[in-house]
């Protein structure tokens, strides 16, 4: 049987996945290798998902060994406590560090933890505990979401525990880079200017010229820098708010729903820019609630 990925059109995309990442494309190769198919079925279109453990035949040490590191098991206990450490240990100055480079590259893995370290502010061990989906969390599952880190960035995938855990505590190597000029100061200018007439796709629109990536990544760092506060929400401020708990509010126009909270209300209730948070954090925790919210 042909393993899955084996076409060039799949190579490449693979390539590139992994040139975005930092990642060796063998790494890549496996974590999409029980996840996603590249390869064209016969009408052209990609085959899609997939189902079952990684598969590690021609695999690079360096993949087999991550792929190893994952628990065989991983229990809702282990995961909490991990998050909840994760979270307190959060550093700012490296968390915008991996944004800067984010926006500048269009890489969902490394925009994806300063995003869920904000999502989560505020957590609590009983907090963390409500997103543990009630099934058994195997390799093959954490092997997934590695996969879905480096491929949309958590974007649907943020609520699910197992997610954050894959997210902030198992490490990926990665490669040099160079450190860009941080791209917000010109992205928050640009929000700030004159209305917009058309909401949600204005704000994608402005970002633009200031980030690299598609429409789906934009809209990704942008609910990102909501969760930071960045950009906030008229009604909806970050202080005291998990924000997990608060993914059921829908706006009244059913796009806007297609966006995470707080920003699917920004086109209905307004929004503005809070600069002096803006890569200027102040020391403070993440969990419980308590420190700068």
């Amino acid at each position: 049987m042909t393993p899955p990925n084996a076409s060039p059109a799949a190579d490449r995309k693979l390539r590139r996945l992994g040139g975005l990442a930092g990642l060796d494309t063998s790494i890549v190769r496996v974590l999409a290798s029980g996840t996603w198919d590249y390869d064209p079925d016969p009408r052209g279109a990609q085959r899609g998902w997939l189902e079952g453990p990684a598969i590690l035949d021609d695999a690079t040490d360096e993949a087999i060994a991550l792929v190893e590191s994952l628990p065989e098991v991983l229990t809702r206990d282990r995961a909490v406590a991990e998050v909840l450490a994760a979270l307190e240990a959060a550093d700012d100055v490296l968390l915008e560090r991996e944004l800067a480079h984010a926006g500048a590259t269009g890489s969902y893995r490394h925009l994806s933890p300063f995003a869920t370290v904000h999502f989560l502010r505020h957590a609590t061990e009983e907090r963390l505990a409500s997103l543990w989906r009630d099934r058994p969390v195997g390799r093959e599952d954490l092997v997934r979401d590695l996969f879905l880190k480096v491929f949309r960035g958590g974007s649907v995938d943020r609520d699910d525990l197992a997610y954050c855990w894959v997210d902030l505590v198992v490490d990926l190597p990665d490669v040099a880079h160079e450190q860009p000029v941080p791209w917000w100061p010109a992205l928050l200018d640009a929000i700030e200017g004159p209305p917009m007439a058309q909401g949600l796709t204005e704000l994608v629109a402005r970002a633009r010229p200031h980030t690299r990536g598609d429409r789906h990544f934009r809209q990704t760092l942008l609910e990102a820098l909501s969760y930071a506060g960045w950009l906030e929400v008229g009604g909806w401020a970050r202080d005291r708010r998990f924000w997990p708990d608060h993914q059921g509010a829908l706006a009244r126009h059913s796009s806007a729903n297609e966006w995470t909270v707080p920003l699917r209300f920004w086109t209905e209730r307004g929004g503005r820019v809070v600069r002096e948070r803006a890569g200027n954090e102040k020391p403070r925790s993440l969990v419980g609630g308590t420190g700068v919210p």
